[in-house]
């Protein structure tokens, strides 16, 4: 396994699931604080990444879709700690 498998930059305090999905695993990543250059305490993140757990890694960034296709779809807000 590449434990260095980048996905922009450095995050930490953000949210995180694997998900048994078809037909490999999945790891969902949303938001938590990304370093912004040099060492700073950081700025907030709204960013959705998926992590394909397949025969070969590979990131994507996902499309949204507006389940109702009656409103404009946003992204929640930049946040930390979020559960």
């Amino acid at each position: 396994a590449d434990c260095d498998l980048a996905w922009g930059p450095p995050r930490w305090n953000h949210c995180m699931i694997l998900v048994e999905a078809i037909p490999s695993w999945k790891v969902f990543i949303f938001g938590g604080s990304v370093d912004s250059g040099g060492r700073s305490l950081g700025t907030y993140d709204d960013e959705i990444g998926v992590l394909d757990l397949g025969e070969t890694y590979s990131w994507d960034k996902p499309q949204l879709e507006d389940p109702g296709q009656s409103r404009v779809f946003q992204t929640p807000p930049p946040r930390e700690h979020a559960a």
